[in-house]
């Protein structure tokens, strides 16, 4: 039963990864989409790099779990409050 609900936890979650790049490129449609997905990519580097390097300098963890709580809840709220605009396929 663990096995099950790792692999299909992380089929979830990895799944929902081309959605939010599409929706940021999508967002941000004038821009190119290469030059939109290459800051996109950026960002999320540079978050789990200090995320990651953090543990490196502080010795207690118990951060971790606090900051990924608090993560969903911001996602989730922003998520709430994203107008879904389709300007590519308006023009189309």
């Amino acid at each position: 039963m663990l096995y099950v609900s790792i692999i299909s936890g992380q089929f979830l979650v990895s799944g929902t990864i081309p959605l939010y790049y599409e929706a940021g490129v999508e967002t941000a449609y004038p821009v190119a989409e290469g030059l939109s997905t290459g800051a996109i990519t950026f960002m999320n580097n540079v978050g789990s790099l200090l995320f990651l390097f953090v543990p490196m300098i502080i010795k207690h963890t118990k951060y971790i779990n606090w900051t990924l709580l608090v993560g969903l809840i911001i996602s989730l709220v922003l998520i709430f409050f994203f107008r879904e605009k389709h300007e590519r396929y308006d023009i189309d």
